[in-house]
């Protein structure tokens, strides 16, 4: 709680709002963080497992089409990476799904 970016634990962080929670970034800002973990989650041991959620579709009130697109080729790059099934139609065939809250 409180960290918006980067690597915490067990989680990674990655911003789609500002560091006030006031406005939401845009989404060429949102592209770059994105690429910078998706070069750690292809770095890092294949074995450590990362669940990507909707980022940016709940408080951020950004789409599903702007930002799932960002991920559409990382399964490619990193085997270790989990999306949402709501972004199935946005990513690869390569892709791999956990489900939904």
């Amino acid at each position: 709680m409180g960290q918006g970016l980067g690597l915490f634990g067990q989680s990674y962080a990655i911003p789609t709002k500002d560091a006030k929670i006031q406005h939401t970034l845009p989404l060429k800002q949102i592209k770059d963080h994105v690429d910078i973990f998706l070069e750690l989650a292809a770095a890092v041991d294949p074995d450590i497992q990362f669940q990507v959620t909707c980022i940016g579709c709940g408080l951020a009130g950004l789409h599903h089409k702007d930002i799932a697109p960002m991920f559409r080729d990382a399964s490619r790059e990193a085997e270790n990476l989990f999306f949402d099934t709501l972004w199935k139609d946005y990513l690869c065939s390569q892709a791999k799904f956990w489900g939904t809250f």
